[in-house]
């Protein structure tokens, strides 16, 4: 199948399929995602690693920069990380700075690592697995994609294709799983090699455990049960729809000429999802 240069500009639109969904869901699934970037920065001053990587609206830097000098950590500016856009941006967010949150001399190294554009060392500081900064370096860095979804259930153990290689069923680990990343709806800061990653799982429990103990414990619940349901991927001339039981979403991805489908399996249903014959609606 063949992947054409991206294109289309960097975008996220979600809809609820049913009243009964929004009115359970939408507080929850707000709270997940306002409660993400606070678990990333204390992830630095616990310990589990050595710094973050923010995007951030420029007025709330002063703010960030007083709370967290009290914990010996600085607020920094960086210059771009990514090869290619990984990351979903609202209107506020074109306007929004690249953020390092660390120690000083960890700050500084990052922002070392980020002019070199070595992007081993800018994964190794923010904690992710080796694997997983493999397949960053090859999947994104090297080749250039911007969504990692398809080569993820590829990597994957139990994943099957089917014949004509353009549908792939998988059950793999709530906690690796990625499809929503870019709504900030993810058990770990990066991208995972596979939707069966051991390594990402290890530090999703550590996450999690983090979250519980600041005050998110319904949070990281909510999280794990939706990373839990199923899901389907599919994507088609740089736009990929995903569809779960309580809401659909639209987003940009890698420019394609071939349909892609990836299919979460799972018996894990929300009471408040929606029903019907085609997948995820009929798990």
């Amino acid at each position: 199948m063949k992947t054409e240069s991206p294109v289309l500009p960097i975008f996220v639109r979600w809809t609820w399929t049913g009243y009964q969904a929004r009115k359970v869901w939408e507080t929850r699934v707000r709270r997940v995602m306002q409660a993400w970037p606070q678990i990333e920065i204390a992830s630095v001053s616990e310990g589990l690693r050595a710094c973050t990587f923010l995007r951030t609206p420029p007025q709330d830097v002063p703010v960030l920069r007083k709370m967290l000098n009290r914990q010996g950590l600085i607020v920094a500016q960086c210059p771009a990380t990514s090869p290619v856009p990984l990351k979903a941006s609202t209107k506020a967010e074109y306007h929004s700075m690249d953020v390092v949150i660390g120690s000083e001399e960890n700050a500084a190294l990052f922002i070392n690592a980020c002019e070199r554009h070595d992007h081993d060392e800018i994964g190794r500081m923010l904690g992710y697995p080796e694997c997983c900064r493999k397949f960053y370096l090859t999947v994104c860095a090297e080749q250039k994609h911007i969504d990692t979804v398809w080569q993820a259930a590829g990597n994957t153990r139990n994943g099957s294709q089917t014949p004509l290689k353009t549908l792939i069923e998988t059950e793999g680990d709530p906690k690796a799983n990625m499809i929503l990343h870019k709504m900030n709806l993810k058990a770990v800061p990066h991208l995972p090699c596979s939707f069966d990653c051991s390594e990402t799982a290890i530090m999703a429990d550590q996450f999690a455990d983090l979250g519980k103990r600041i005050g998110y414990k319904d949070e990281m619940e909510w999280l794990h049960e939706i990373l839990s349901w199923p899901m389907e991927w599919s994507a088609l001339h740089g736009i990929a729809e995903i569809k779960l039981p309580v809401f659909k979403m639209i987003t940009n991805t890698d420019v394609t000429s071939d349909m892609r489908v990836v299919r979460r399996i799972s018996s894990v249903f929300p009471e408040e999802g929606a029903r019907g014959l085609t997948f995820p609606y009929n798990q």
